[in-house]
This record gives structure tokens, C-alpha cells and sequence, in this order.
């Protein structure tokens, strides 16, 4: 096995001249020769990082959108069940109280959601990547939702 200069990586002090073997490169650990160590190293560090990136964006995106419209059944029955028990004099309903919840909740929600996505880009490509599922995953979950 050689470096990328040509000498035997054993501790001899031999060269390596014409020997098919691999090269050893810096970033990536040993790679072989022929098809160069910048190139393996492009490939594995910064292509792999955004596809990773991209396919894990797609599927929170994939996850939120079932999971939103699961919450909004589970809200839209609640909602109904304690009207029904409002209108039939069961309960009394505070809504100034319950907006007030509300927007607390929004609020606490959307500071969440600007620090995830403020962390995710700060990962490079990786975050790109992400961004970029994520988002696209959205788009198209919303055209598919509006054509059926």
C-alpha cells in the first residue's frame, strides 16, 4: 500500500513505482488510485451530506403532514364534542381564556420552528438539503391535496 507520493506506507523505505495498490488521501482514508482521492472525497463528504440532508428533509416534511391532519381530526372532535356539551347547558366555555391559550401556543410553536430551521442551515449542505426536502416534499403534498 502507497501514499499519495509513491512511498510504501509499511515503513520501508520503499517506493512504489508502477505498483497497483491503493492511495491513501487525507480526508477519505484509502481510495483507489484510478479514480483519485479529490474526487471520492467531493463525492463522499459534500454529495452524500445533501442527499442525506434532502431525503431526511422529505420525509419531516411527509411526517408533519400526516401528523397535522391527524391533530386537526382529533381537534375537530373535541371541538364538536364540547359545543355539544356548551349548547346542551352541560358547560360554560371561557373563549377569551381559550384564545388567549391559543396564541401562547402559536407563539411557543412558531419561536420552536424558527430555532430548528435557524440550526438545520447552519449544518451547510447537509441543511440545504434539507431545506430543499423539506420544502419541496410541502409543495407537493399541497398540489397533490388541491387536485383531489
Amino acid at each position: 500500500i502507497c501514499d499519495n507520493d509513491g512511498w510504501s506506507t509499511d515503513g520501508s523505505t520503499s517506493y512504489c513505482r508502477g505498483q497497483r495498490g491503493y492511495a491513501r488521501t487525507k480526508a477519505t482514508g484509502y481510495s483507489d488510485s484510478k479514480l483519485g482521492g479529490v474526487k471520492i472525497e467531493l463525492i463522499t463528504n459534500y454529495g452524500l451530506k445533501g442527499i442525506v440532508g434532502l431525503f431526511l428533509g422529505a420525509t419531516a416534511a411527509f411526517l408533519a403532514s400526516i401528523s397535522l391532519k391527524a391533530i386537526r381530526i382529533i381537534a375537530l372532535a373535541q371541538v364538536s364534542f364540547l359545543g355539544f356539551l356548551a349548547v346542551s347547558g352541560i358547560i360554560t366555555i371561557n373563549f377569551g381564556r381559550i384564545l388567549e391559550i391559543f396564541s401562547d401556543v402559536i407563539g411557543w410553536i412558531a419561536d420552536s420552528l424558527e430555532s430548528i430551521f435557524s440550526s438545520i442551515l447552519e449544518l451547510g449542505l447537509f441543511g440545504a438539503g434539507f431545506a430543499g426536502g423539506f420544502i419541496g416534499t410541502t409543495v407537493l403534498l399541497e398540489r397533490l391535496n388541491d387536485d383531489s
